[in-house]
């Protein structure tokens, strides 16, 4: 190749290595005058006063709402107990006065009776004396005692003015008695300098003893809330910028990770100058001497940042359900130290524990096929009150019959077609959850759907036992519900307390406004649709514990917009759901191993653990849940046949299928659910 040439191919190759560089750079645009900040909330005590207490070190992550540091409440508290005196004093006042009102008000009727009478006596002897039948000495003393009478009527009237002029000014003396004190009653409440937002403390220098003044900033917060990533563009790339628009990232503190963010925000203008506290942005035309064009500010927002980024740490999935956990552990044992057996609440769980007896009995009796969910139906439908039972009991009862006769319509077309039987389990349980979640009568979508999806599950292990499956779930259901009905009916009170429940959204509107609740029931739809599947695959004992953990899937919170929130109840939810299956079913075997022959001791055991779960399943401490799943497991492995179950070896297969069951509903549940990363993303 000539030398001509050679030249000639390196002047092409720059030429088209510059015409591919503006080409791309019309379409891509790059910076790296970039990075990333938060807003520093700087807090300011609203009284002034002295250090008493800080609780807070410097560079700690703190929640909203966390104690920082208390100012000396002694000076407050005294001010607050003076306020208080000087409103009771005007209360006192106040009653003294309405006190001579009266008094006033009843000497003004005296003096008025009394120059009527004498304004009446007057007359009378005015006319007597015009006949000289009175002397006009008589007539003299009458007109003096009108004028004496009525002078006492206008002093009474001015007393009455008066006391109702002294009354109206201490009413206003107790409306400033009265703001005073809520004055006092609000600077009190300042005394504790709580994290107006979530975030990191940052140079802090605060000690006790220091002085804090009104409306001088004490502590720095970074907030965790507000990070972004500013970067400044050419003004010749942002004309093709747009919010939402998708951009790429690598931050310097993980350098080979591009990660996607989102255009939040775009400067339409910068200062020219930096002077100080102008409202736009100055930046700077120079970077390591030389001048470039002007640069614009874009913010944007990583739409999953890493957990440690920020240097604020989010709580994931893990850390949730091991936080509730450790929650619910520390509740359930204060609940079973204040376990009272003579006090409403006692009274509850006797008669459900009673309710739960009479169905086993009448179950046994009848040789149900599954007595265990006459026993269940018992548990979950006896209520604090006879009309709560009866409402609960009515729904359940309609929606198991429908649900079954549903499943029993559909078994015969979905018997030869796994794929077919996977979305109508799919579509079932997202329809149960969905009325759940919108309907007034939610509880029997649920309860028809799980019946339903029990049917077509049945139908896996024997195509042949669709409709005695049906029937027998139906009538085991009707066995408890009514023996719950029948024992609320006699000993629940009759009165129903509680307070109105919200009302239900409606199936109005779901794909707009409860966009949420629908996804919420896809998710968990889904779920259900996979558990046979993991079963099957795992290969877990007794395959007819599926539909128990198509229950379990199914018994979903409630949800909401917020993803985050979503996310963290039902972590709470699935470990209060492994943790009562855990205690319930060992409870079950600790009891089998006892190896109960007779009938009456075997149901004596039954109902003391159903009491203890009842009386979990009512706690205030938020942990019902891990009374109502151990109630259940409980159930299911003490209740294994015709009567006291023989062998331990079915409990402990009955067990292991229910727990492994909803392990796999629950890592299904996070895995289908938004993470909290990009829930937290602003």
């Amino acid at each position: 190749m000539t030398r001509g040439r050679r030249v000639g191919l390196a002047a092409a190759i720059a030429l088209a290595l510059f015409v591919a560089y503006e080409v791309i750079s019309s379409f891509v645009a790059f910076t790296d005058d970039a990075y990333v900040q938060s807003d520093l909330v700087a807090l300011a005590p609203q009284v002034t006063g002295r250090i008493i207490a800080v609780h807070v070190a410097d560079n700690q992550d703190v929640a909203e709402g966390d104690l920082l540091a208390s100012i000396d409440p002694v000076p407050f508290q005294l001010a607050l107990d003076q306020r208080r005196a000087d409103l009771a004093e005007a209360r006192a006042q106040i009653a003294s006065d309405q006190h001579r009102i009266a008094s006033a008000r009843d000497a003004l009727a005296a003096a008025s009776s009394a120059a009527d009478f004498a304004s009446e006596n007057e007359k009378r002897l005015t006319t007597l004396a015009s006949a000289q039948d009175v002397s006009r000495v008589a007539l003299d003393q009458a007109s003096d005692t009108l004028r004496r009478a009525n002078a006492a009527r206008d002093a009474a009237q001015e007393s009455v003015a008066a006391t109702e002029a002294t009354l109206s000014m201490h009413q206003a003396s107790h409306a400033r008695a009265n703001s005073a004190l809520a004055l006092a009653e609000w600077q009190l409440a300042r005394t504790k300098l709580v994290a107006p937002t979530s975030g990191t403390v940052t140079s802090l220098s605060l000690r006790v003893s220091d002085t804090a003044q009104a409306d001088v900033p004490l502590i720095g917060i970074v907030d965790a809330r507000a990070w972004r990533i500013v970067a400044n563009f050419k003004e010749s790339y942002i004309r093709g910028f747009a919010v939402g628009s998708t951009a790429w990232v690598s931050l310097d503190s993980d350098p080979w990770h591009l990660r996607r963010a989102k255009v939040t925000g775009i400067a339409r203008g910068i200062s020219r100058e930096p002077v100080p506290n102008r409202l736009l942005n100055y930046v700077a035309p120079t970077t390591d001497w030389i001048r470039l064009k002007r640069r614009f500010p874009v913010t944007l927002t990583l739409v999953d940042p890493p957990e440690t980024l920020y240097g604020c740490r989010r709580q994931g999935g893990r850390a949730a359900m091991s936080g509730a956990a450790t929650r619910a552990i520390s509740a359930l044992r204060r609940e079973l130290l204040e376990i009272d057996l003579a006090g409403p609440r006692g009274h509850h769980c006797s008669r459900v524990a009673l309710a739960v007896t009479l169905a086993v009995i009448v179950a046994l009796v009848l040789r149900v096929d599954a007595p265990w969910w006459a026993a269940i139906s018992a548990f979950v439908s006896t209520q604090v009150t006879a009309p709560s039972s009866l409402r609960r009991g009515a729904l359940r009862i309609v929606g198991t019959a429908i649900g079954a006769a549903a499943g029993l319509l559909l078994s015969p077309w979905l018997i030869e077609d796994q794929v077919a039987l996977s979305l109508a389990l799919f579509i079932a349980s997202s329809i149960g959850v969905l009325g759940l979640q919108v309907s007034r009568h939610g509880y029997a979508w649920l309860l028809g759907a799980v019946t339903a999806d029990m049917v077509l599950l049945a139908t896996l292990d024997d195509p042949t036992s669709a409709l005695s499956v049906a029937c027998n779930r139906t009538a085991e259901v009707t066995i408890g519900t009514l023996a719950a009905i029948l024992v609320s009916h006699l000993l629940s009170p009759r009165e129903d307390h509680a307070p109105p429940r919200p009302r239900a959204p409606g199936w109005s509107d779901l794909l707009g406004a409860q966009w949420a609740s629908t996804q919420h029931a896809m998710r968990a739809g889904l779920g259900v649709m996979l558990v046979p599947l993991a079963w099957s695959w795992l290969q877990l004992p007794s395959f007819s514990q599926a539909a128990i953990t198509v229950a379990a899937v199914m018994a979903v919170p409630a949800i909401s917009d917020d993803d985050a929130a979503n996310r963290e109840k039902i972590a709470a939810r699935g470990t209060h759901r492994i943790l009562g299956c855990l205690i319930g079913g060992l409870a079950g075997l600790a009891v089998l191993i006892a190896s109960f022959e007779n009938f009456l001791p075997w149901l004596a055991a039954l109902a003391i653990g159903v009491w203890v779960g009842a009386h979990v399943q009512a706690s205030a401490r938020d942990i019902g849940y891990v009374g109502t799943q151990g109630a259940v497991v409980f159930i299911m492995t003490m209740v294994q046949g015709s009567g006291p179950p023989s062998s331990i070896i079915p409990g402990i297969e009955r067990l292991a299928g229910i727990t492994g069951g909803l392990l796999i509903v629950e890592i299904v549940a996070i895995l289908l659910t938004p993470s909290a990363r990009s829930a937290e993303t602003r």
